[in-house]
């Protein structure tokens, strides 16, 4: 037998483990638990134990060492009549082992220590595991689970040393996917007690085992499933899987009830049939939970709800082993009110929402993710649009202040002051004692001039230009007067002697009773002057 990548990985890991541990590998259904343990015990030339949790799973395990090498005279069976306990490889059952009266698990170490003691379904009967494990004392302990979840394990086994979940053997191609499909009755939750963390079982099964519900699953299954190959209902009790099976009957589905009142052959025939197709819907309550690999199986009713994560990826795995023509396992989840009782479904054991497989679901996270990305990039350009939309309020909000000429000054260091002429605002720069520069604002618009005092009283009014935009002239005006100021002539701005230098009497004459202080104050009242009468006719 060929071992897949992964098995090889996982037998290497476990050579690896340092005497003295006590190890979990987390193997999915379906991903080949007892290939693994059955290759590296064919492998170990020391003895070995596996205990197994069923009695119809032993022989399995035998056929499974003999088909990765293991001799079939080296292999021994421990449970009931059957007492090989002097085999190199023993295959036992938990009860054989940890019987009251048993003494095998003494007789076995008289023939040697053991090796390795591998616990199958080791989120099972921990307080059995204990009993084994310390009565056998192996150099290396392995629990094999797919669901190793159960409270109180971490007290029995150290870690994970390797884990194989159920999406990442789907996607190798390893198991089918499982399709989800919620279907939810009318049924009520409200009021059933907790035990264990799961409902109670006789007051669920008081709830959800009435006719009206039960056709209702049949129903649900004919118009979806009826074309599958092979169904497998998982059940909350013994009677209500006899009663679902009845409903199913008596539609015209081939349905049978397996339960643990049946004796060992009854099962085994039913799920001979049901194996060959001569049964077409398979009901119960857990027996059908584990050691049963019938791959024809591509549907699975979940007609009891629960809150056990590992009770129903269980269940649901029984479904997902690979057989041809088999595309999918459809997984028809009959949930009550689940939303709120934190009930496990598809989309909370797997991720899958309503009517989705694997391949559905990671289409729709690519999908989300970008999603995501293209709105986080919406928003940000929201972000940028605003901002800029704000920037262009201040900016606008700051032209219109500069559209104010008393506002002038507010943007420049130069010594502009202000008159006004016939209602009209003047912004005046004084650059030389014979040289002014005057803005005049007209209502939007704006014009500079020069002027230029000659002798006497005469004097050049040149208009230099006319805009819309205040900020532009006074651009234009400041730069004349740095250009003059280079060459000497403009007077530098806020000098010292414009504010403190004192004025002669005569200046303030001149002033005629101004109240003048500094030289800077009569500089400006003569300016003023100057404008007054200079754009008096032509404002």
């Amino acid at each position: 037998m060929k071992l897949r990548d992964y098995q090889i990985e996982c037998v290497n890991k476990i050579k690896e483990m340092k005497e003295g541990t006590r190890n979990i590998i987390e193997i999915a259904t379906g991903g080949g638990k007892t290939v693994i343990f059955s290759k590296l015990i064919a492998e170990t030339k020391g003895r070995c134990i596996v205990v197994i949790d069923q009695e119809e799973l032993l022989q399995q395990s035998v056929s499974k060492l003999i088909a990765v090498g293991a001799n079939c005279e080296d292999i021994g069976r421990v449970k009931g009549v059957l007492d090989e306990v002097d085999k190199q490889y023993l295959v036992a059952t938990r009860q054989s082992l940890t019987h009251p009266k048993s003494d095998r698990m003494e007789r076995i170490l008289e023939c040697g220590e053991i090796e390795y003691l591998i616990i199958d379904e080791c989120h099972l009967a921990l307080e059995q595991q204990k009993k084994i494990i310390d009565g056998i004392g192996a150099k290396y302990v392995l629990g094999f689970s797919a669901t190793p979840y159960a409270t109180g394990i971490e007290k029995v086994y150290e870690d994970i040393l390797f884990k194989k979940d159920i999406l990442s053997l789907v996607k190798e191609g390893y198991l089918v996917s499982p399709r989800a499909l919620v279907c939810e009755s009318n049924v009520s939750l409200d009021g059933i007690s907790m035990t264990l963390g799961d409902f109670n079982q006789k007051e669920l099964n008081e709830r959800i085992d009435i006719e009206d519900r039960n056709k209702f699953i049949v129903h649900k299954w004919i118009e979806n499933a009826s074309e599958r190959m092979a169904t497998i209902v998982f059940c909350s009790s013994i009677e209500n899987a006899n009663n679902v099976r009845d409903e199913f009957k008596k539609a015209g589905v081939s349905c049978e009830s397996v339960d643990s009142t049946l004796d060992s052959k009854e099962r085994e025939c039913i799920l001979k049939r049901f194996e060959n197709g001569e049964i077409k819907v398979l009901c119960n309550v857990n027996i059908l939970t584990k050691g049963v690999d019938i791959t024809r199986v591509d549907c699975i009713v979940e007609a009891t709800p629960t809150r056990s994560l590992m009770k129903y990826i269980q269940q649901v795995g029984r479904g997902l082993r690979l057989h041809e023509g088999k595309k999918d396992a459809l997984i028809l989840d009959i949930t009550d009110n689940c939303k709120r009782h934190s009930l496990i479904n598809c989309n909370t054991a797997f991720g899958l929402n309503d009517g989705e497989d694997i391949n559905d679901m990671e289409e729709r996270i690519e999908r989300e993710i970008e999603e995501e990305r293209l709105e986080r990039e919406r928003r940000a350009e929201a972000e940028r649009q605003r901002k800029l939309k704000e920037e262009e309020l201040i900016m606008r909000e700051i032209d219109l202040f500069n559209q104010n000429i008393f506002n002038i000054k507010n943007n420049s260091s130069m010594d502009w002051y202000f008159n006004k002429i016939n209602n009209a605002d003047v912004a005046i720069l004084k650059v030389a004692n014979d040289t002014e520069f005057y803005i005049v604002s007209n209502n939007d618009t704006y014009k500079s001039y020069k002027r230029v005092q000659l002798e006497g009283y005469t004097y050049t009014l040149d208009i230099i230009s006319e805009s819309n935009s205040l900020k532009e002239l006074q651009e234009e005006v400041e730069t004349l007067a740095e250009e003059m100021e280079k060459s000497g002539i403009y007077t530098i701005p806020n000098l010292k002697w414009k504010k403190n230098e004192d004025i002669t009497e005569k200046q303030k004459q001149s002033c005629k009773g101004k109240n003048v202080k500094t030289i800077w104050d009569v500089t400006k009242y003569f300016s003023k002057r100057n404008c007054w009468f200079t754009l008096k006719d032509l404002i």
